[in-house]
Parts: structure tokens; C-alpha cells; sequence
């Protein structure tokens, strides 16, 4: 008889550390608002997901994150009842309600949270205080069991993450869907560059997404 193996769920087959790295590397280098912008970060993965075999959902609501276990105001929160919010605080950008991320499985995927120590430098600004960070993850894979509450995000001193599906909010943001095909198909070029140690060999470029190769 021949030896048992494990077949492995499209999931698991994931190296989560490249593709959140094409990601990043392609939102930051193509979306209109880099920096700001969940939901194009957010159709981008779920995409590029579904063209390697994984089923991610589109969530919207609000989120939090405590980004110091330290300094009391290290919070960086999409969530109308928080003072360190971030909606409606980018000039000249027109800000979403809540925040965007992807739902599979029990799993929550955020491939945004690489934004998190800007965000809360744009908050500074405002606060006109120098908050500290000590926990800045460029993506979240976690099972939901792992997040902690709002009240821990508030009053707590331990870093962490809060979400919260809002079905209402999840309408609104697919009513208006960013366009993001090139920059998922530069996303899966760049992942599998990635997975090749390839990845020095190509610039991204322009909103569409393109792939340049670098000069020899």
C-alpha cells in the first residue's frame, strides 16, 4: 500500500507572507489613495484569492486596532463612538464609514493593517500627540476567536484587534466596487515572482497595474 497523504485546502497552500506582501506591494504602488484605502485593498485580495482556488468574502463594519500594550491612546479605530477615529479625517479624501477586510471560514483576513502607523500619525496630527506603536502587523490571518473586544481595544493595555460585521455598512460598500483587475492581476505576477525569489526583478506601476522589468 502506498503511504497516506494530507490533501491540502486551497487555503493552506497560501504562502500568506508573499501574497500579503504582493498585496501591499501593488495597492501601495497602484491605488489612488494609497495609505487610505481598505476597501481597494480589500476586493484586490479577494480576487486574487479566487484566481488561487480561495473563496474569501467581501466584510464591512468597524474595527479597532491598540497598536502600544503601553501608551493609553495608541488606538487607531474605524467606529463612530471613538475619538481616535479614523473616517473623515483625510483632507481631501472622501472617507467610507467603517472598514473593509475579507471573512473566510471562521477566519478574518485584513491585508490593510500594513496602513496602521500611518493611520495613526494622520491622527496625530489632529491629537497634536506623538502616540506610540509598538505592534504594526502588515496583514491579520486570524481566527476570530483571536480578536478581542472593544472595551479591551478601549480600556485595555494589551495589543490587539476588534471587528465588527455591519450587513448595512457591507451594502453600501458594494455599491460602489473599485475597479481592480489590473492591480489583482499584478498581485498574482508578484506573488509568484515571490515565491520564485524573483520578486527584484519588477517595478509596479501606474493604477492599471503593469509590470515593468527592471534594467540588467
Amino acid at each position: 500500500m502506498g503511504k497516506a497523504s494530507r490533501i491540502l485546502k486551497p487555503a493552506s497552500r497560501i504562502n500568506r507572507d508573499a501574497f500579503a506582501q504582493a498585496v501591499k506591494t501593488v495597492t501601495i504602488a497602484t491605488s489612488p489613495r494609497p495609505l487610505q484605502d481598505c476597501q481597494v485593498v480589500a476586493y484586490t485580495a479577494r480576487n486574487a484569492l479566487k484566481r488561487l482556488g480561495v473563496s474569501a468574502q467581501i466584510a464591512a463594519g468597524y474595527a479597532a486596532w491598540r497598536v502600544d500594550e503601553r501608551d493609553a491612546g495608541s488606538i487607531v479605530a474605524h467606529h463612530p463612538n471613538i475619538q481616535a477615529t479614523v473616517a473623515g479625517k483625510y483632507e481631501g479624501a472622501i472617507v467610507m464609514d467603517g472598514h473593509c477586510w475579507l471573512s473566510l471560514n471562521s477566519s478574518i483576513l485584513d491585508f490593510s493593517t500594513f496602513q496602521l502607523a500611518y493611520k495613526l500619525r494622520e491622527l496625530d496630527k489632529f491629537d497634536g500627540r506623538n502616540s506610540a506603536i509598538n505592534w504594526n502587523p502588515d496583514y491579520l490571518w486570524i481566527d476570530r476567536a483571536e480578536t478581542i473586544s472593544l472595551e479591551r481595544v478601549i480600556n485595555g493595555f494589551k495589543t490587539g484587534a476588534y471587528y465588527e460585521a455591519i450587513p448595512k455598512l457591507l451594502d453600501v460598500w458594494e455599491s460602489r466596487p473599485p475597479t481592480v483587475d489590473g492591480a489583482t492581476d499584478a498581485v498574482i505576477e508578484v506573488y509568484r515572482l515571490m515565491l520564485n525569489d524573483n520578486i527584484d526583478q519588477v517595478v509596479v506601476s501606474g493604477q492599471c497595474g503593469e509590470l515593468y522589468q527592471k534594467a540588467a
